[in-house]
């Protein structure tokens, strides 16, 4: 079964909720579990609850789930592609990230649900390697135990090329849109004009 989760929490409610609404119904109509949580895992900044967050669904799923999938709370789903369509036999299948800002980008990314995911979810979580750009939070925290290869993690990971599982401006091809850099107006103005056909 494949699960997918999204976080936020009151600060961007406004539009959090239309792009969850949207989310949520892809996952009826694919019939994937989804999740959706608005706890805070921690005192760091917002975006630090994604991974504690992942690691509480694949701990509390070891016999239901058997991929994850991340999508920030500034994207949503723009077509019926199936997720089973990216999932490759890797722990990691990360996104590309826009020409210019580092290699991967986390606002969208598939896990498999085993000890090893789990493991370096909790290294991930520890924050201890340090971080390329502290302004990337969590992303940039991955990026420093890429760097390092903490735990072999070189070996178990993909990245599909930007535009595949996400793009930041186009929604024709790739299976999300991220409004990643946006202004806090203009993704409520996303949120409020979407016309939804389900």
């Amino acid at each position: 079964m494949i699960g997918v989760c999204m976080w936020y929490d009151n600060n961007i409610k406004e539009y959090g909720d239309k792009f969850m609404e949207i989310n949520s119904e892809y996952c009826k109509r694919m019939g994937y579990i989804f999740f959706c949580s608005h706890i805070s895992f921690t005192d760091k900044h917002p975006a630090y609850n994604k991974v504690p967050y992942m690691i509480d669904i694949l701990e509390n799923n070891r016999n239901l789930i058997k991929h994850l999938v991340w999508m920030d709370a500034d994207s949503y789903v723009v077509n019926d592609r199936r997720i089973e369509d990216y999932i490759q036999d890797i722990d990691f299948c990360f996104s590309g990230d826009i020409q210019g800002q580092g290699f991967l980008n986390t606002g969208i990314f598939i896990v498999k649900n085993n000890d090893y995911v789990i493991n370096f979810m909790k290294e991930w979580d520890k924050g201890k390697y340090g971080n390329v750009n502290p302004c990337w939070w969590e992303q940039g925290k991955l990026l420093k135990m890429i760097e390092e290869n903490v735990l072999d993690i070189l070996q178990h990971f993909i990245v599909y090329k930007y535009g595949i599982l996400q793009d930041f401006h186009n929604k024709e091809y790739a299976l999300m849109y991220h409004m990643a850099g946006r202004s806090h107006d203009d993704r409520v103005n996303e949120a409020n004009t979407l016309k939804l056909d389900y």
